[in-house]
């Protein structure tokens, strides 16, 4: 599995003998051990490790140590694009960002752009590689929210596109085959078969083609609800939120309503020294998404939980909805 992630990401990056980088996420994560570091061991590359991901200290070794890729989740860039320090750093080495863990914001995209430093979004999986997709920095706005296309030696199959009526556009479960996924659960042969099954490994995740063969993520199929009947995908109305300008953070989670259900909690982190009411962001909702996916209410929170690699923490946001 590692040399097979290896040979993607190099042939989708820019990963040889010359390649430096700084990395910053917990290696017992596939994030720090694989999606660049035993790739860069691997190619010869060079990388510095640091202990715990400090802002200051990152935004100066980026620059210090020459790195010329770097890899960190959006949480990560966002708080280095606030740093003081961030427009006085000198980024000409670095071609371009690597993302991971969950889409980066539009405007935070054009805030590096803006510096300079091109990003490149992607999609990966500990169970299946890690690195399996590339978003060419050059799509990075025109294709907002895309994973990009799959690396060389992945296959990738939509499960609901195999039906003979179906089309680009359609949800359905993204599955993935090659050489890079792994031969098992440890230990755990029941989790192993409802994973692999006819040579695919289902991934969770449901995701969509459009017509130029681009993959987005709709969500988890775990973090999906249903309200009335309909499917809700939380990341579309995350994505939603996000849009306005006062809104820093946001995630909504399903939870229990007698007439329909399951609604939507929306938790959301305003921007600093603006603000916005919970009816303003509903009529936000309400002009960009079907009238079943809006949210019931909105809890303005100082931080949203996180967990060590920066990814919203939903079991602690259900604790709050109670």
């Amino acid at each position: 599995m590692l040399f097979w992630n290896s040979i993607n990401t190099a042939i989708s990056l820019i990963v040889n003998s010359e390649s430096r980088t700084l990395n910053v996420m917990p290696p017992f994560h596939t994030g720090g051990w694989n999606v660049l570091v035993t790739p860069f061991l691997h190619h010869g590359g060079y990388t510095c490790l640091f202990k715990k991901f400090d802002p200051p200290a990152v935004l100066r070794a980026l620059e210090q140590e020459r790195c010329t890729l770097f890899m960190g989740v959006p949480t990560m860039l966002k708080m280095l694009a606030d740093e003081p320090d961030f427009v006085r750093v000198n980024f000409s080495s670095l071609h371009y960002l690597i993302v991971g863990g969950e889409p980066m914001p539009v405007p935070l995209i054009e805030r590096w752009h803006d510096k300079g430093v091109l990003v490149r979004q992607g999609y990966g999986m500990t169970e299946v590689g890690p690195n399996l997709t590339s978003l060419h920095q050059s799509d990075a706005v025109r294709k907002k929210g895309s994973i990009g296309r799959p690396n060389f030696y992945v296959q990738v199959r939509i499960a609901e596109l195999e039906t003979q009526n179906s089309k680009p556009e359609t949800v359905g479960e993204l599955l993935l085959r090659g050489p890079m996924v792994t031969p098992g659960y440890w230990r755990n042969p029941e989790a192993t078969s409802a994973a692999l099954r006819d040579d695919w490994f289902h991934s969770g995740d449901m995701a969509r083609m459009d017509a130029e063969g681009y993959l987005y993520i709709v969500d988890r199929i775990k973090n999906m609800f249903i309200s009335g009947g309909e499917n809700v995908y939380p990341a579309e109305v995350e994505r939603v939120l996000l849009q306005h300008p006062a809104v820093a953070e946001a995630a909504v989670i399903g939870i229990s309503d007698e007439k329909w259900g399951e609604v939507g909690r929306a938790f959301v982190v305003q921007q600093p020294g603006q603000s916005a009411s919970e009816a303003d962001l509903l009529e936000h909702c309400r002009a960009h998404l079907a009238r079943f996916k809006l949210p019931r209410n909105v809890v303005f929170l100082e931080a949203l939980p996180k967990n060590d690699t920066g990814k919203i923490n939903r079991q602690g946001l259900a604790g709050t909805a109670q």
